[in-house]
């Protein structure tokens, strides 16, 4: 799938039915072309409509906090995941986070 920078603001608003793969999707062509608001906004929507993360979405997620440059966004994410218990089966998930608060020397 590719993603423009203009598709990434059309196609957000134009689902009525959202989908965690979906939202995914969307979140990593807002990551793609720096858009670290609008990945946000993806993602609090996609919570706000009951649309339950996986792991692929948060690793995605995590790859914002990067733009944005938000350790409380970063935080909050592993709140969630750990919350979700999505730590004991996914790899990359928590090599995600181990880079994300290396990133903040907040290890």
């Amino acid at each position: 799938m590719w993603c423009t920078r203009e598709s990434t603001r059309s196609l957000s608003p134009a689902f009525a039915s959202r989908c965690c793969v979906m939202e995914c999707a969307l979140i990593v062509g807002c990551v793609q072309h720096e858009l670290g608001d609008e990945a946000l906004d993806c993602y609090l929507k996609m919570q706000d409509e009951g649309v339950r993360p996986c792991a692929i979405t948060y690793v995605c997620t995590l790859k914002f906090r990067d733009i944005t440059q938000s350790l409380e966004i970063g935080v909050s994410l592993h709140v969630d995941i750990k919350r979700q218990g999505l730590l004991k089966t996914d790899i990359a998930l928590g090599n995600s986070l181990v880079d994300m608060y290396f990133k903040y020397e907040n290890l």
